[in-house]
């Protein structure tokens, strides 16, 4: 008697098991608020937890401000957040670029280089870096 439900139990706890690790990986990746603009509903569908990383990691993380300024909350206030496909970065191959507007005087972000960027999004698509 006390095997069967023993047996019953461990029957029912691997189930829940697999269960909940099959739904984590299965979690789909929600795209940054800015990206979204650009990718119809049906586009971010098919983009797989990785690609989703990879444009996140543009829109979020390709450059450098710095957000403790009085000058970064008034482009924020104003603006919304970064836009980097409204900025238009020019990246360079491989040296960092800056973005200064006049209306916000000591504000500057940091564009990383194409160099940066292209190896950080290797390496979240798992893909070999290009021989270009």
């Amino acid at each position: 008697m006390y095997f069967n439900i023993l047996m019953k139990t461990t029957a029912f706890l691997l189930f829940l098991f697999f269960a909940v690790l099959s739904g984590q990986s299965q979690t789909h990746i929600a795209i940054n608020p800015v990206a979204q603009k650009y990718f119809s509903v049906e586009q971010v569908e098919k983009m797989s937890n990785n690609e989703i990383k990879a444009v996140n990691f543009l829109f979020t993380s390709s450059f450098i401000a710095d957000t403790t300024t009085s000058v970064y909350k008034k482009w924020i206030k104003e603006n919304g957040d970064i836009d980097i496909v409204l900025l238009k970065p020019q990246r360079k191959k491989s040296e960092r670029t800056f973005y200064r507007h006049e209306k916000y005087p000591g504000f500057v972000i940091e564009f990383l280089s194409r160099d940066e960027v292209e190896a950080k999004i290797n390496s979240i698509l798992n893909t070999p870096k290009s021989k270009n």
